[in-house]
């Protein structure tokens, strides 16, 4: 890899991955809503592209992990109507695992490191008078004002980034 931030180029060895995604989701009656979603998915350099090497999983060797792959992602999210549809109430809670960093390969002097996970809460109230067009929303992302980083490509000169932090949200919008 060069220096030059404005050159990238891809590894050249095949990158594999195979997961499985699920989802439960119940919508009720008056905007009610309940959801639960479950990821699990593996990454690896693959020691190359042959049926042999993709069916064993076989690692490359001049390879580490492969880079910001989460193994799971999870959320649950939910909606309650406080006042028909002038005001609901939505809320997602949501689980990021850990993610190695860029130095996947063998040959770097840097170890590969690994992020923490993050658990992020997010609570918004919205509605809309449909009379006036109106529609308006207020909300707090990251409720527990929770700093996880993940990481980022080669351009930069630290490992990751660390996210925001807690933050608002207000909305109005009107349509004639």
């Amino acid at each position: 890899m060069m220096d030059d931030p404005l050159h990238y180029e891809n590894s050249n060895a095949p990158v594999f991955t195979v997961g499985a995604e699920a989802e439960v989701r119940r919508d009720f009656k008056q905007g009610w809503m309940v959801a639960a979603s479950y990821s699990l998915q593996t990454s690896r350099y693959l020691a190359s592209s042959s049926l042999g090497d993709i069916v064993s999983f076989t690692q490359h060797p001049a390879y580490r992990k492969v880079p910001n792959a989460p193994l799971q992602l999870a959320s649950l999210r939910g909606a309650a109507p406080i006042l028909a549809r002038a005001l609901l109430a939505t809320t997602r809670l949501s689980f990021e695992g850990p993610r190695f960093d860029r130095h996947d390969q063998v040959s770097d002097p840097l170890p590969q490191d690994k992020t923490g996970a993050g658990v992020i809460w997010d609570l918004v109230l919205s509605g809309e008078d449909a009379r006036f067009g109106l529609r308006y929303a207020v909300g707090v992302y990251n409720v527990f004002d929770w700093r996880y980083s993940v990481p980022v490509s080669n351009e930069f000169k630290q490992n990751t980034i660390v996210q925001n932090g807690r933050t608002f949200l207000a909305s109005v919008s009107v349509s004639f």
